[in-house]
């Protein structure tokens, strides 16, 4: 049900900083084609975030790759596919826009965290 996965994500306030990133968790694994299927089973508000989802969410990625965060000095293992998940929120949030930002965020992260 649409309309009830999006309404429980605004009641539970898991929307709030971070609405782009909880709909792209949803609906990352749904095959492109019933995306319209999905669309056509929500009321407003699913519409407008399936269809933002189908048109930009989508499509968003961190411009750091895997490779680029080792070269950074990311030790290899969970670390790497916790940052880069973590640079896709930030991306969707609108918290880096570029990957020299993404850059600046490993170091600082590195810098904490060693």
């Amino acid at each position: 049900d649409c309309e009830g996965s999006f309404t429980n994500l605004q009641e539970t306030g898991y929307l709030q900083g971070g609405l782009a990133y909880k709909v792209v968790k949803i609906l990352r694994d749904t095959p492109y084609g019933a995306l319209p299927l999905i669309y056509a089973a929500c009321q407003r508000r699913g519409k407008q975030l399936v269809k933002k989802y189908m048109s930009v969410w989508r499509n968003t990625r961190p411009s750091l790759s895997g490779r680029d965060l080792t070269s950074l000095g990311v030790k290899e293992g969970e670390t790497i596919g916790r940052l880069l998940e973590h640079l896709l929120r930030m991306r969707l949030a609108g918290k880096v826009k570029s990957r020299g930002e993404e850059i600046e965020y490993v170091r600082s992260y590195l810098k904490k965290h060693g």
